[in-house]
């Protein structure tokens, strides 16, 4: 889908790179379906789909699909329009609006606020598994906050967490008496005509969404989970005319059509570095700190304000360069899982982006589907995960391991089974692989390479599970019931 305008300024790019290129990467990194789409000087100068957005359809600019994390601006969105509204500061406590917020440590229990909670500052690890716990409410979230150690002192370090993304939009719930659902859909959607956006995944329209099997060199369609208490996080599904549509709003510094729907004071405040940030990124892009909902870095010598998106098989990247009043955003219908290294995706979205990147600000050309595809072979050849094959013991009673296990934070995890062993948490599960002194791997989804320990008290009688579900702490500890 073209403009004029967008033929005149993408000239031989939008003809040949576009088609030819994206194809092109989209068979070199075997991506099933894929959208791309640019705003340049205010307009929609390129939108289109490729590949397919399920087995026998194929992907276009109407396809919804979900943005993941990308969502987390629009939750600092609607604040920033709270703090217009003079309903919310930036810097008010939380306990102010959840006098029942409590997090592992007091002194971040008590002097938490809206900006620590938008700019990862609170020192709660990511504690990425809750998402699987469908039947959480964000009420319920709140209560169980206080049982999940922190990875940090507060405010030393970023530390990003959906967590407390969720906390922000039970926070939007409490200030204005109505869903976070409604309110993005009453200050965002509306405004901007953003027909497609939703909550869920019932649009004829939806995206297949698929995960990599990496040992069978295969996709398989995401298992479905509803991650309702956690939507202000990740919780939104549009099409690609529709993002475009926001990234808009965002090189216009929050004006629709000429009219503002938010401050532009307020509104620049969520693209300006609030804490420093070190993550490995794909060259040449670097980030070094994290806004309110939006990554700040460079892209060469250009200033970028950025987020990435991954949500059961859906990866999406955003990329602002205000200063240019260029938008790009590539979106793909598969993605990584836990426990599974390789980052196929991450390679052709950062390919695409860099080329048209390139071509809209005059770079000297790169041959970045090349030079990706030849990081992805390295990467996959030295993949402990691909080429070593887990070491299948046999265990002679695993009726012993059987039964509920509890943490008063991640709440139940229930093993069963008879000839396997299965985890189930939430909406997941997974066989589970023996590797001998009580110990197992997951073998499935997102419990893939996930250690799962078994611990005996003085009578011999298994009692406890420690579940290395999140990285940067000691694996959780679970209590048999």
């Amino acid at each position: 889908m073209f403009k004029t305008i967008g033929v005149f300024i993408l000239g031989i790019f939008s003809v040949f790179y576009a088609q030819d290129k994206i194809e092109q990467a989209l068979n070199t990194f075997n991506i099933p379906g894929a959208v791309v789409g640019v705003v340049v000087d205010g307009e929609i100068v390129f939108a289109k789909g490729y590949g397919f957005r399920d087995q026998r359809l194929p992907m276009t600019e109407k396809s919804v699909f979900g943005i993941g994390s990308c969502t987390k601006a629009f939750t600092a969105f609607v604040l920033g329009q709270l703090v217009d509204e003079q309903l919310v500061k930036w810097d008010d406590r939380v306990v102010q609006y959840i006098p029942e917020f409590r997090l592992w440590d007091d002194l971040a229990t008590q002097n938490a606020t809206i900006r620590d909670l938008l700019a990862h500052r609170t020192g709660c690890a990511g504690h990425n598994f809750l998402v699987f716990n469908s039947s959480l409410s964000r009420k319920e979230l709140i209560e169980r906050l206080q049982y999940l150690e922190l990875v940090d002192t507060f405010r030393n370090k970023y530390h990003y967490s959906n967590l407390m993304y969720a906390v922000a939009g039970h926070l939007i719930e409490r200030v204005t008496g109505k869903t976070w659902e409604e309110v993005v859909k009453e200050k965002i959607f509306d405004p901007l005509h953003m027909e497609s956006a939703q909550f869920t995944s019932l649009s004829e329209d939806y995206a297949e969404n698929y995960f990599y099997l990496a040992n069978e060199g295969v996709f398989s369609p995401c298992p479905k989970h509803k991650t309702t208490f956690v939507a202000p996080a990740n919780g939104i599904n549009a099409s690609l005319l529709d993002m475009l549509k926001w990234i808009q709003l965002q090189l216009s510094d929050g004006a629709v059509s000429g009219q503002c729907i938010i401050n532009k004071k307020t509104f620049r405040e969520m693209h300006s570095p609030q804490i420093g940030v070190s993550e490995p990124m794909l060259p040449p892009v670097s980030i070094e700190h994290y806004g309110l909902g939006w990554r700040i870095g460079s892209y060469g010598n250009k200033e970028i304000v950025t987020h990435s998106g991954t949500r059961d098989g859906f990866q999406t990247q955003i990329i602002l360069i205000p200063s240019k009043k260029i938008g790009v955003i590539v979106a793909t219908n598969c993605t990584i899982i836990a426990g599974m290294p390789l980052i196929r995706e991450k390679y052709f979205i950062s390919a695409v982006s860099n080329m048209i990147l390139d071509e809209l600000l005059n770079n000297k050309p790169v041959d970045w589907i090349a030079q990706f595809a030849k990081m992805y072979v390295h990467k996959k050849a030295s993949n402990k995960w691909m080429n070593s094959k887990q070491n299948r013991l046999v265990c002679s009673n695993l009726s012993q391991y059987v039964g509920t296990y509890v943490h008063p934070g991640y709440g139940t995890l229930q093993i069963s089974g008879e000839s396997r062993l299965v985890a189930t948490y939430g909406d997941i599960h997974s066989l589970l692989c023996y590797q001998g002194a009580d110990k197992f791997h997951g073998e499935e989804y997102a419990f893939s390479g996930v250690l799962f320990a078994f611990k005996r008290n003085m009578f011999h009688e298994v009692h406890e599970l420690y579940v290395s579900l999140e990285p940067s702490l000691q694996p959780i500890m679970f209590v048999r019931e």
